[in-house]
């Protein structure tokens, strides 16, 4: 199975924006997983999982592990049923292909399940 995963850099975010500005053109369902403490780690590992690593299948996996660094971008997000009202809140935000952001998982100190995950990236299928 082919990792899904693009861990934007955190040495340089001007090139971390750039990227996620990039990646968000590319017609994808995104699984953006913000932190890099164990939890989001295990987080993306666990989501990455769940792409089944069809790497033609849409559903991707973006690791921001500082989640200040692409606050510009995040900030442009069409957020239509208003998910995230604090950015300082969400563990992870997914997003349609239409860059809708379909569904939050709320930074609780708690890992989100499989099944969890696998319900967020169906919300955004919905889109």
């Amino acid at each position: 199975m082919a990792s899904k995963v693009l861990t934007l850099p955190t040495d340089n975010p001007l090139e971390a924006c750039e990227l996620l500005r990039k990646t968000l053109t590319e017609n994808k369902i995104l699984f953006i997983v913000l932190g890099d403490t164990g939890l989001a780690k295990e987080t993306v590992r666990r989501a990455d999982i769940l792409t089944g690593g069809i790497l033609e299948e849409p559903h991707w996996v973006i690791h921001a592990p500082n989640r200040t660094d692409i606050q510009e971008v995040l900030s442009t997000l069409m957020d239509p049923h208003g998910l995230v009202p604090d950015w300082d809140k969400p563990l992870a935000v997914v997003t349609s292909m239409t860059l809708n952001i379909r569904d939050m998982i709320l930074r609780d100190g708690t890992q989100p399940i499989f099944t969890r995950i696998d319900d967020a990236f169906l919300a955004a299928e919905l889109d």
